[in-house]
């Protein structure tokens, strides 16, 4: 019996590699995560190899067998050793994942099992195409025509933008997306050793190979390509709209299998990491959904690290419960406006939105042809948007820091509190401004003399700490912590540069806390799980 066993599991894991197909659509067991997907992280002193897998553990074996594992895998080619231990299962027993998961858990060469999120692209599919002139309201809300009168977006900046698809032939894009210069097209070999085969204009890491088009003749793949073109179609070329990167290079990225219907991400964070290892300067996620990973939080973090601007949209639910991978720390999470700055009725809104940007009937490049544009909605729109916004003023300010980007944005947003009562201190510093981002010369975030708080580890399961840096004097510091209904969860002083905050007993989800000493104050997010 046990040989049969052991042969079966040799026949399925033959299929290394094989694409979820059928599950992607339509989630079974839970709503928030893919069916049939996990990420399973060995301990680092592992020396266990799973990819391929030599079937010497017997307890390992019986898991795997059990639950139809068909394919184990490295999902993450970008050689960084924090995710050399970091596999994906993907299996067929979609009913007994928490199971599995707790019965891998118990073996002492691994860290941790996790459920993968389900990441959706945000938008709708609705377009009404207009005139060019009338349909882009949204470059004169924000003065963009100002801002470009102060400077003009660089293709040495790169906006990754990882979604479910891209048109590299349309007439408004084909010559803004990025060319990897170590690269020959289909040539079938790595010619950069980057770990991607024919990774010449950006990859697909859904089916993985180097074409990051849509699938011919099936419609509802429009989100990449509509998202590209907000952040950075080509401008002042006598065809088709501007953007506001005005001349700032795209990095295709696409994340979904084409046997879906483009709406679902199944390797979302795998194209983060891709964009990381491409050399993005800033990457724009225009999805997300409900569920949470301490991969994927590893994957941002290790983009975080590298200097890398991270803007995610904030979700089309309109309520505030936290939507990832927006409300991480790690993250310029963006809402939407329409024309008459009110929020827009789907935008998700609370205190893990950074800032607002327009996103109702925005027009931008669609996927029917190479000539084809039109309007779609979404907290999507205004993601890009955000992330265009960015190139443009790294293109203008070669220098700064991703932490001095972000707070030129933020610093430049107008407050838009007045016009949409109830709302206030649930949008952020309020919509974006490219005119007044593209004026800030403050920008001494990363200055050491600058006051900071560190806070770690975040997320934090028990104790959070916290580190005071900077020109903070020997006073005491006010530490406050609210909840993400804006209830009070705890108020210390704290006497020196270090404090510890206790909050093992507290429920899982995201916290706000914010620090001050007479003039000097700052805020930070903490994700307590």
């Amino acid at each position: 019996m046990k040989a049969y066993l052991i042969c079966a599991l040799v026949s399925l894991l033959s299929l290394l590699h094989i694409s979820m197909q059928g599950g992607l659509q339509a989630q079974t067991v839970d709503p928030d995560y893919l069916d049939g997907n996990i990420y399973l992280k060995l301990q680092d002193t592992s020396v266990l190899n799973l990819e391929p897998y030599n079937y010497s553990v017997l307890a390992l074996n019986t898991i795997l067998t059990t639950y139809s594992v068909d394919s184990i895998y490295h999902p993450f080619r970008s050689g960084h050793p924090a995710l050399a231990q970091i596999y994906r299962l993907e299996f067929s027993n979609f009913a007994g994942v928490n199971a599995m998961i707790t019965q891998l858990e118990l073996l002492s060469f691994v860290d941790y099992a996790e459920k993968v999120p389900l990441m959706k692209a945000i938008g709708n599919a609705a377009t009404t195409p207009n005139d060019l002139q009338l349909s882009q309201w949204a470059l004169p809300k924000i003065q963009a025509e100002l801002a470009w009168g102060l400077g003009l977006g660089s293709n040495t900046v790169k906006v990754a933008i990882v979604d479910n698809a891209m048109l590299t032939t349309h007439e408004d894009l084909n010559s803004v997306y990025w060319t990897n210069p170590g690269e020959t097209p289909n040539n079938f070999l790595d010619d950069d050793l980057n770990g991607f085969i024919d990774d010449a204009q950006g990859y697909d890491l859904a089916d993985m190979d180097g074409n990051v088009n849509p699938p011919t003749g099936i419609p509802g793949w429009d989100h990449g390509s509509h998202c590209s073109g907000i952040a950075g179609a080509a401008t002042n070329n006598g065809i088709g709209i501007a953007s506001i990167g005005y001349g700032i290079t795209i990095i295709p990225v696409k994340a979904s299998n084409d046997a879906t219907g483009g709406n679902t991400l199944s390797k979302a964070f795998e194209g983060v990491d891709y964009a990381r290892t491409v050399g993005a300067d800033i990457i724009s996620m225009s999805w997300g959904g409900k569920g949470t990973s301490a991969t994927g939080d590893l994957i941002l973090l290790l983009a975080e690290n590298q200097g890398i601007l991270l803007i995610a949209a904030a979700g089309n639910d309109n309520d505030s419960t936290p939507f990832f991978p927006a409300a991480s720390p790690r993250c310029l999470a963006v809402g939407s406006t329409d024309q008459l700055d009110h929020r827009s009725g789907f935008s998700n809104f609370g205190s893990y939105v950074d800032v607002m940007a327009p996103g109702t009937d925005i027009y931008s490049c669609l996927v029917g042809s190479n000539q084809d544009y039109g309007n779609l909605s979404g907290t999507s729109m205004a993601c890009p948007l955000t992330a265009g916004l960015a190139g443009l003023i790294l293109s203008n300010s070669p220098g700064i820091t991703a932490a001095q980007l972000r707070s030129r944005i933020v610093g430049g947003c107008e407050n838009i509190d007045a016009i949409n009562p109830g709302y206030q201190g649930k949008m952020g510093a309020g919509r974006i401004n490219a005119f007044n981002s593209m004026l800030t010369t403050d920008v001494s975030p990363s200055s050491p003399d600058r006051p900071t708080c560190t806070l770690f580890p975040n997320p934090a399961q028990s104790d959070a700490h916290l580190l005071f840096t900077g020109e903070w004097t020997h006073q005491p510091i006010l530490v406050t912590v609210y909840d993400q209904l804006g209830r009070k969860q705890l108020t210390q002083t704290v006497e020196g540069q270090e404090a510890v905050i206790a909050c093992s007993a507290w429920a899982a989800g995201i916290y706000y806390v914010q620090f001050s000493q007479g003039r000097l104050e700052g805020k930070a997010k903490l994700i307590v799980r």
